[in-house]
């Protein structure tokens, strides 16, 4: 999304010729790069509720993402909302993470497990990357129930 005129380029030949296009995206950019791109697929990560939690998690406060969504949603983009899980990073905001998504008519989500391939670029941008712990097939159930309410 940091490259959108290219991004909306590449989409516009997508199309011409046919292929479906997905943006895979975290929605930290202005509203207006997402409706420019315009694929036919956003594919959305969620990762906090809370501003506090966003910040300490990714450097962000997350409000800019959320009102992004909100905006896609109530414009009736095509958005796959997915929330990464980490257990002891978010795993306490996965309940209201769920509920909020709920109240604006999403009612499926993918919970995505925790994995280590952001450690790397953390490392490259010089920033500290905790360790997390990569969630089991009883966690990731768990972690759908807890998003379903």
């Amino acid at each position: 999304m940091l490259q959108v005129d290219f991004l909306t380029e590449i989409i516009k030949i997508c199309r011409k010729n046919g292929v479906h296009t997905a943006v895979d995206t975290a929605g930290h950019v202005p509203y207006q790069w997402l409706v420019q791109a315009n694929p036919d697929l956003f594919l959305y990560d969620i990762k906090a509720i809370s501003p506090e939690r966003h910040k300490a998690l990714t450097g962000v406060d997350g409000t800019l993402i959320w009102e992004n969504l909100r905006r896609l949603i109530e414009e009736q983009y095509n958005v796959n909302i997915r929330v990464p899980c980490i257990p002891k990073a978010n795993w306490d905001e996965l309940p209201a993470i769920g509920a909020r998504l709920r109240e604006w008519g999403i009612t499926n989500t993918e919970p995505l497990p925790y994995h280590r391939l952001g450690e790397g670029k953390a490392l490259w941008h010089g920033r500290e990357m905790p360790v997390f712990v990569i969630p089991s097939e009883a966690d990731m159930a768990e972690a759908r129930r807890l998003l379903r309410g």
